[in-house]
């Protein structure tokens, strides 16, 4: 028998993609330095022709060198992955939601099924829309232009995080002690902060998939 994925539900399965691809890149980086500093140590001994001091000097910058660079392309690469892990779910939510001719909004896409989404799931929808939404937004734009409510709002959202240790970022205050965010800078955003907020969507929408009575077709039938 062949399962032909419902379209929505193909959809949230990019879910297995994100996940591999978040947690199998350290282990692609980490080769990427091993081999790097195995090069750099050749290097060292071809050129310091004996001398132990030089070897271990140019060895040394030449570590120092890869690791900075590391460090720069790892944060890259984990913002990017944010953002795209939050546009995977709401792509997926502005779907549903054309689908059942409502807003982008979990709990009006349940109303329209007469339906409500369960405590677990409503938690994890306000996580999202209260932290991770300002968070996307403020990677994306760094906020420039945001007004009053809404800034005040990534504000909490950014300060919450970062107390929290999911995030740690350089800001600096105003007079009433509120972050500036246009002087906000963060600088590590951890592997498996990132990796719960997709297991939170994917929880998210299989639930909406679910009330929403969206069905695989199947094709064929099983020879005995």
């Amino acid at each position: 028998m062949i399962t032909i994925l419902h379209p929505v539900k193909r959809q949230i399965n990019q879910y297995y993609y994100l996940k591999s691809l978040i947690e199998s890149y350290q282990s692609y980086v980490n080769e990427w330095i091993n081999k790097s500093l195995n090069n750099i140590k050749e290097d060292a001994i071809a050129f310091s022709e004996g001398d132990k001091e030089i070897e271990d000097s140019m060895y040394s910058q030449g570590a120092d060198t890869i690791y900075e660079q590391t460090d720069s392309e790892n944060l890259l690469f984990y913002k990017a992955m944010l953002i795209m892990v939050y546009s995977y779910y709401e792509g997926i939510i502005n779907k549903m939601a054309e689908d059942a001719g409502t807003q982008g909004r979990p709990s009006i896409i349940c109303g329209n099924y007469g339906k409500v989404l369960s405590k677990e799931s409503t938690d994890k929808v306000a996580f999202l829309f209260d932290y991770i939404l300002p968070l996307r937004n403020h990677l994306c734009h760094n906020d420039s232009g945001t007004k009053d409510k809404d800034y005040q709002k990534a504000t909490k959202a950014l300060k919450y995080l970062n107390d929290s240790r999911y995030i740690e970022m350089d800001y600096q205050t105003d007079s009433e002690g509120q972050i500036v965010l246009e002087k906000c800078s963060i600088y590590f955003i951890k592997k498996d902060f990132i990796l719960d907020v997709l297991d939170k969507e994917h929880d998210i929408l299989m639930e909406l998939s679910e009330i929403a009575g969206y069905k695989n077709t199947y094709i064929g039938k099983i020879e005995k």
